[in-house]
């Protein structure tokens, strides 16, 4: 009697350590997938402009794609990896929701949870509306996770088996790697920040009355429409129309108690501004902070062509000046370590003409 209890005892011991065992390796596959699908956004994501980007501006992905098309970007690679989790988990005997969940909950802490402490941490504006922003692609993730494992037992088709998903996998990441390398060459071919493209799509999402009204402004208050038009251009590349009207509707949900940026220029205020509000704010703080010396040079649209080489080399001089004024200045407003440099770019480039 005795040894039949202890075998008993013996048997349950065993059944919890597989029990734990079991849940152990689920949550560890269903890490992997997490680390798969990070893994994969970061092989695709590239700098240049030009090629295709996960981290592309937000106006250029519009402009690039329709909205559709990156929604699928986003999410279609979600959908498959917790797909695949859940086929193959349940093919080799082991509890599909653990690792689900851990799938899931890993991408989105090494995504958007990182992209916010990154984002708050760093110096600049817009924290609060790209935590919104974060917060809406975690619950779509989740959303989408949840319609994987719904579906898995019909879909388990498109998952091969665990011993050719292990050959898949590879050659995925084989793949994932010449990709890479690719987009790093096109990136060095295509530069980093397409001014001429940028200025365009700038142009098409504010409209160009909105970018001549902006011209006279600047003219009235004698302040260089180069300057606020670069700032405008570098905020906009980064919130596109339809982010500055999710920003005011953000604003309006919490009662306009917490400051946000707004605008073509991207003003903090906890009051809605409009587009042409956010200009005026840009205008009267360039009119303050930068030297009348550089508002001469850069007002003026000299001819230079009639002057001698000396005249000429000094007037040069003193725009190259006040241009690296606008740079340094634009640092202080965002100091990011590439703001500037962007709003440099673009002034440098409207003030000669180059757009």
């Amino acid at each position: 009697m005795n040894i039949a209890r202890t075998d008993e005892r013996c048997d349950c011991q065993m059944s919890s350590f597989e029990q734990i065992r079991d849940v152990l390796l689920s949550v560890f596959l269903g890490v992997f997938g997490g680390v798969l699908l990070k893994a994969f956004y970061s092989m695709v994501r590239v700098k240049a402009p030009t090629a295709y980007a996960y981290a592309g501006s937000h106006l250029q992905r519009v402009a690039r794609t329709a909205i559709t098309g990156y929604a699928l970007f986003r999410f279609a690679p979600v959908y498959f990896v917790s797909l695949a989790v859940c086929v193959t988990v349940e093919r080799v005997g082991l509890y599909v929701l653990p690792a689900l969940i851990s799938s899931t909950v890993l991408f989105i802490i090494v995504s958007s949870v990182t992209s916010v402490y990154k984002r708050w941490k760093a110096p600049g504006k817009g924290a609060q509306f790209h935590i919104v922003l974060q917060l809406l692609s975690g619950l779509l993730t989740v959303a989408i996770a949840l319609l994987a494992y719904c579906s898995h037992p019909s879909a388990s088709f498109l998952v091969p088996d665990p011993n050719e998903f292990v050959i898949a996998i590879w050659t995925a990441v084989f793949v994932a790697v010449v990709t890479q390398l690719f987009a790093g060459i096109a990136s060095e071919v295509a530069g980093d920040f397409d001014v001429i493209q940028v200025v365009n799509l700038v142009k098409k999402d504010v409209g160009v009355e909105t970018w001549e009204w902006i011209r006279r402004e600047c003219r009235k208050s004698c302040v260089p429409w180069c300057v606020v038009a670069a700032i405008v251009v570098v905020e906009v590349n980064e919130r596109p129309a339809w982010m500055r009207l999710a920003e005011r509707i953000c604003a309006y949900a919490t009662l306009q108690r917490i400051t946000m940026s707004f605008g073509v220029t991207q003003e903090s205020s906890k009051r809605v501004l409009t587009d042409k509000d956010s200009v005026r704010v840009t205008i009267r703080w360039v009119a303050d902070n930068l030297s009348e010396s550089a508002k001469q040079y850069l007002l003026c649209e000299k001819d230079i062509r009639h002057l001698d080489e000396r005249q000429r080399l000094r007037f040069l001089d003193g725009v190259d000046k006040a241009n690296s004024e606008v740079k340094a200045l634009a640092g202080t407003r965002n100091p990011d370590g590439r703001y500037g440099d962007m709003v440099g770019k673009v002034s440098k480039a409207l003030y000669h003409g180059f757009v």
